[in-house]
């Protein structure tokens, strides 16, 4: 039916005027990603964030055979180290190289939002939604321009969605299993994935209804394959962990130890969803205006079969409810916001251009609906042009997170690769993780992020007398210690023991070798090499050394 649809839809251009065409769309569609291309790549040497670091050296770890949660660990489920393992074997642990990987997976997400579009809108629909989406992919606060985890996810569930689209409304067995297996996957990935597979299950239902008796063993064996596929990926990487031996440790890591992640009080919550909104919304109010009026004129659309109508609602509504788990809304985790916005801003265009047709007063003016999606598009771009093409790199990381110092992290590793000989053992004490990457070393310690050591948990003592062993029978060659409160992320009754241990051992057998004071600002701080960082004093609370050991 959708086919038929398509085919009459285009006949019908044919006879219409060009603007009145998908033309016009494809080309803005174009000029915009090609304009969002050129930003990424000249984002590719862009410094990596705490989380890229984490999860690119994750990555590196599963990909040199360690085992999940015993070797290595994060409370994200295995797929996660998986996907970043391909990544990193394909691509690299570079900055260039992980943010290339990112550029290509929000090309291909962005294709299949324009897939999904397609079948929901047409292929106008479709081009608009991609473009749209390709835009918001990029946002500064949510920090798009980063390999974050949210990319992977829809990475997996998009074309998950797809594909179980589709084989619902063609009654296709094996395309139901490929999506119910992408959709399962997507999970795996992290766990806030869950709800767009519920997304997918809603679109497996709406098309299971109404059922007539001769129907339901027929469309019994269709959602079966759809269940088969979703079971796939759970039973494969269960049975991975079962011979690690690594059941019991994941179970802690995915189900007991998040608890202690969940934001407790409420108004805490209620202010950082207003905090990340803001910041999400910011420049971008042009775009959710013409979804909300898209979401608005839903009802009144013609000519799009119900259960698609119903499936944008549903998918606005599940979108949003993967970023409530933890009640902390960080700006990366609204990345999986996006596609359910940018499916219905075509809403607002397409029922706009309807309106205008179906009225002969009013023909002249269809040209209306592209001019405001090109006025929007304008708008946008020359407003944030500076961020888009910003020659300070170091400084659009600033204004995306505030008061991290991921540009210093970057000089701190390359300085560090460059001083570490064939053999040398390097442990950064904080939780930089990047700079591992930078560094080109392995943490000694499965302890790698020791934000973990500094929670209020029973666990962390335990941690920390681990890590303490660890440094003391492998006597890293180099330190670098963080001593800045976010990257320990303290809190009053935080267990210090490590914090203190490793201090004082810093001071009496190791010596200075750099120094780096963090002021906060745009500008990136200058980190003090030789002889002079021995003797430099801090000049500020907060500032990073880096040493090495002169005594065994």
């Amino acid at each position: 039916m959708t086919r038929k649809r398509t085919k009459a839809a285009r006949a019908k251009q044919s006879n219409t005027r060009w603007y009145e065409s998908d033309l016009p769309y494809v080309v803005l569609a174009v000029v915009v990603g090609m304009l969002i291309l050129a930003s990424r790549i000249h984002f590719l040497p862009i410094p990596l964030d705490r989380d890229e670091g984490a999860y690119g050296y994750l990555g590196w770890m599963a990909l040199s055979g360690g085992t999940p949660y015993v070797d290595f660990y994060e409370m994200k489920p295995p797929l996660l180290f998986y996907s970043y393992a391909a990544i990193v074997a394909l691509f690299g642990k570079t900055p260039a190289g992980l943010h290339l990987a990112a550029l290509l997976i929000h090309v291909f997400n962005a294709w299949m939002v324009y897939r999904l579009g397609t079948r929901v809108w047409e292929r106008t629909g479709g081009v608009i939604a991609a473009m749209v989406f390709l835009i918001f992919g990029m946002n500064m606060q949510a920090a798009g321009f980063a390999l974050q985890s949210e990319h992977v996810v829809l990475a997996y569930a998009l074309p998950g969605l797809y594909l179980t689209l589709v084989g619902m409304q063609d009654r296709h067995r094996r395309r139901l299993f490929w999506g119910g297996l992408l959709l399962a996957a997507s999970a795996l990935v992290k766990q806030s994935g869950i709800f767009l597979c519920a997304a997918g299950v809603v679109l497996v239902v709406l098309y299971a209804l109404p059922l007539r008796n001769w129907e339901i063993r027929r469309l019994g064996k269709t959602v079966l394959a759809f269940v088969a596929g979703a079971f796939v990926p759970l039973v494969v990487c269960g049975l991975l962990l079962a011979v690690a031996g690594a059941l019991d440790a994941f179970w802690y890591w995915i189900y007991e130890h998040p608890a202690s992640y969940v934001t407790d009080r409420a108004d805490a919550g209620l202010d950082q969803l207003i905090f990340f909104w803001r910041g999400i919304s910011e420049r971008h109010w042009t775009w959710l205006g013409l979804a909300a009026a898209g979401l608005l004129a839903l009802p009144a659309v013609r000519g799009v079969d119900w259960r698609l109508k119903a499936f944008l609602l549903v998918f606005l509504v599940l979108s949003f409810l993967t970023i409530v788990p933890g009640n902390r809304y960080y700006g990366h985790y609204w990345l999986l916001c996006f596609p359910s916005w940018c499916l219905l801003v075509p809403g607002c265009i397409i029922a706009l251009r309807n309106l205008l047709r179906s009225r002969s007063g009013t023909r002249k003016l269809v040209w209306l609906p592209l001019v405001l999606l090109t006025a929007a598009t304008a708008w946008h771009f020359s407003g944030l042009w500076r961020y888009y093409f910003n020659t300070e790199l170091d400084t659009v990381m600033k204004l995306a997170y505030r008061d991290n110092y991921f540009p210093e992290h970057q000089i701190v590793g390359d300085f560090l690769r460059d001083q570490l000989q064939p053999g040398d053992q390097l442990m950064v004490l904080g939780s930089e993780p990047q700079i591992y990457l930078y560094a080109r070393r392995k943490s000694p310690s499965r302890h790698f992020y020791l934000t973990f050591t500094s929670k209020e948990l029973p666990e962390a003592r335990r941690w920390e007398d681990e890590v303490i062993q660890t440094i003391s029978t492998s006597k890293p060659d180099y330190l670098a210690f963080i001593y800045e409160p976010y990257s320990w992320m303290f809190k009053a009754t935080s267990p210090r023991k490590l914090y203190n241990w490793a201090h004082a051992l810093a001071r009496t057998k190791y010596e200075t070798v750099g120094h780096m004071d963090l002021v906060k600002g745009l500008h990136t701080n200058h980190l003090i090499t030789g002889p002079q960082a021995m003797t430099h004093s801090p000049a500020t609370p907060h500032y990073i050394k880096i040493y090495k050991r002169t005594t065994q």
